[in-house]
């Protein structure tokens, strides 16, 4: 019996470690570093707006919300044109 025991407190432990450790890594980002230097939104977006130069292919929306509401709107396209009512395929 105490051998059950102790296999079944074992299991419990190895689950809280391995429990901890994905949310660590959730939490921290999964070994990522952040894309902008600050956590403010005009950080992230200058942040964006500098990748998007570098590697931009495509269209692209962007809209960032504060507190429910829009913060600000991004879009670019290197074709048809790209505004807040375009539908892109999922």
């Amino acid at each position: 019996m105490k051998k059950v025991l102790l296999y079944v407190l074992g299991a419990v432990l190895l689950m809280a470690v391995w429990a901890g450790f994905v949310l660590m890594g959730t939490v921290n980002g999964w070994f990522h570093s952040r894309m902008a230097g600050q956590n403010t939104s005009s950080s992230f977006r200058s942040a964006t707006e500098s990748e998007i130069k570098k590697l931009f292919v495509g269209n692209f929306a962007l809209a960032v919300m504060k507190n429910g509401v829009v913060e600000y709107e991004q879009f670019y396209s290197s074709g048809n044109a790209v505004d807040r009512n375009t539908v892109f395929q999922v």
